[in-house]
């Protein structure tokens, strides 16, 4: 079981909902925190809520669309820190649309900070903990990287994309020192969703997580060093059934996606 008193961890997206509750946890079990959000004031928020202690707690504001923006944020995290054990990938964003009604932007964005931004961290990362021979790197996927949701296209496409590179650089890291870890929460009530997607989920009775429990699995996750983890029962069960049997889920999804696309028109 890995340690995560003084452990220096930077969170990217730490003000988000997922974020801020794992700020939190974290900060309970005294790891050392660089705190990455767009603003002052959303990081201010969040450091307010953590209870102080003698670990170090810091904030990097930064736009992650900027050019460079991954490798300015790991170095840093890392001056800021004194070192750095770990990058936790938390920032991103989400669309309720049918593709057809995605704007160019808008489908651009979703792919940058869902996966090529993350890329960008990672090998910014990886680079500083195969120079110490140890560190640990945690994408936050989706169990919408594993089956795909009418929709949810290009979230989806995102999400896939992160969860094939993360499971590339794991080997690609492997005898280096270097553990790449992958967690896949089900749906988070978080500000990424919409309000017709919150209709639409009551409607098609999907569940969806507080923040403050898929923060606890990824802790969970983290100390355990488990290389994949997908959070709920029985979403983990449908995406086993999808690799394997995905024409069955397709069945299983076609009325859901019938009254998902209705709502995704008023989203």
């Amino acid at each position: 079981m890995m340690n995560l008193k003084n452990k220096n961890i930077l969170i990217a997206g730490a003000a988000g909902g997922i974020g801020s509750a794992l700020s939190q946890q974290l900060n309970a079990a005294s790891a050392n925190l660089a705190l990455h959000g767009l603003t002052q004031e959303e990081l201010q928020t969040v450091r307010e809520s953590l209870k102080p202690g003698d670990n170090k707690i810091e904030t990097i504001v930064l736009d992650l669309m900027n050019d460079n923006a991954g490798p300015q944020l790991v170095a840093q995290a890392r001056d800021l820190l004194g070192g750095l054990d770990m990058v936790i990938n938390l920032a991103g964003m989400q669309t309720f649309k049918a593709l057809d009604d995605l704007s160019a932007a808008q489908i651009d964005m979703q792919i940058a900070l869902n996966l090529t931004v993350p890329i960008h961290i990672n090998q910014a990362a990886a680079s500083i903990f195969m120079q110490q021979k140890s560190g640990t790197i945690v994408n936050i996927g989706s169990t919408f990287g594993t089956i795909g949701f009418a929709q949810f296209s290009v979230y989806s496409a995102s999400k896939f994309g992160l969860r094939g590179f993360t499971e590339a650089l794991r080997r690609e890291m492997q005898g280096s020192g270097v553990e790449v870890l992958y967690i896949a929460p089900r749906a988070t009530q978080t500000a990424l969703n919409s309000s017709a997607m919150y209709a639409m989920a009551e409607e098609t009775k999907m569940n969806i997580d507080t923040p403050s429990d898929v923060a606890a699995h990824i802790i969970r996750a983290i100390e355990k060093q488990k290389k994949n983890t997908y959070i709920g029962f029985p979403e983990k069960f449908f995406c086993k059934v999808n690799a394997l049997f995905p024409s069955l889920v397709d069945k299983a999804l076609a009325g859901q996606n019938k009254i998902a696309s209705s709502y995704a028109k008023s989203s």
